[in-house]
């Protein structure tokens, strides 16, 4: 006996949830256009998975080290911004 796998309805599934994600997309990119609060953490969210993704990428593509490099700064500049003499 021979069993159907196929599930009805599949390509409704994914064009009504395609559609869902680039109205989402959408909206949160148009936050970069018109800031308005609503869309303010759709933004955030977006941009914090496009982060995410972009450092898995480095990662699995063999990044040479994951910390930061520190900036060498003057020692008079440093003491002035400290406060000191």
């Amino acid at each position: 006996m021979r069993h159907n796998t196929v599930v009805y309805g599949a390509p409704v599934m994914y064009s009504l949830f395609s559609l869902i994600g680039m109205a989402i997309i959408a909206a949160g990119m148009s936050f970069l256009v018109f800031p308005f609060a609503i869309t303010r953490p759709l933004f955030y969210f977006l941009s914090m998975n496009t982060a995410l993704a972009l450092g898995l990428f480095r990662f699995c593509t063999g990044i040479k080290s994951a910390a930061w490099s520190r900036t060498e700064t003057k020692v008079s500049t440093l003491k002035i911004r400290l406060g000191g003499h």
